[in-house]
Order: structure tokens, then C-alpha cells, then sequence
């Protein structure tokens, strides 16, 4: 069972250092690329939507790709490597980031 560490491809060229992380570890972590509701907004206003559909759209998204720039915790977490709660669990990180990592993160597991 390999960890899925979903992760907005936008956000990470937008801080290095959780770019560097990750192509550093991409090897043994399995990254989702996808885009934060922020980064997705950004690029539907560029094509010309409107506010109103654009609300609407990101609304039909119930599992977001986290916004790194609304958590810094996680560009904190994954500019040090960590981006697993085993990695996590292993880390001096103070105990009350765990939930990042499970509910804000949206970290899955594949078989």
C-alpha cells in the first residue's frame, strides 16, 4: 500500500522549498498533482468566467486539493519532507498536525 499525497502543482512551484521537497521524495511518495480552489478560480477568471459560475464550479468539489498559501503548516511539513502521517508520526512535529495531514491534506491510501 502506497501513500497519495494530493498536492496543487501551482502551489508547489509557488514555494520552492516544498518544490524541492517534493522532488526530492518522488521517488518514495506518490503525489496526486492537482489544483487548489484558489489556483482553479485564478485560471477560470483568466478563461473569461464569471464570479457567479465560478462559485458554482469550485462549489462541486467537496474534496479540494489544499491551498498551501491558507495552510502554512503544510508548506511547513512539506518544505522539512514530511507529507505522511507515518512521516509525520516520526517527526518532532507537534501532535495536533495530525489532523492536517488527514483532513486537510486529503491523504489516501492505494493498493
Amino acid at each position: 500500500m502506497a501513500e497519495i499525497v494530493k498536492i496543487c502543482a501551482y502551489c508547489q512551484k509557488e514555494f520552492p522549498e516544498v518544490d524541492k521537497a517534493v522532488k526530492d521524495n518522488r521517488n518514495k511518495i506518490t503525489f496526486s498533482h492537482g489544483i487548489c480552489q484558489r489556483h482553479a478560480a485564478e485560471v477560470y477568471k483568466q478563461m473569461g468566467m464569471n464570479d457567479d459560475w465560478i462559485k458554482k464550479k469550485l462549489s462541486q468539489n467537496p474534496n479540494p486539493v489544499p491551498d498551501l498559501k491558507a495552510h502554512p503548516e503544510l508548506v511547513k511539513l512539506y518544505s522539512q519532507g514530511i507529507f505522511t502521517p507515518e512521516e509525520f508520526k516520526h517527526s518532532q512535529t507537534e501532535p495536533t498536525l495530525k489532523e492536517i495531514f488527514q483532513k486537510r491534506a486529503g491523504i489516501g491510501i492505494r493498493s
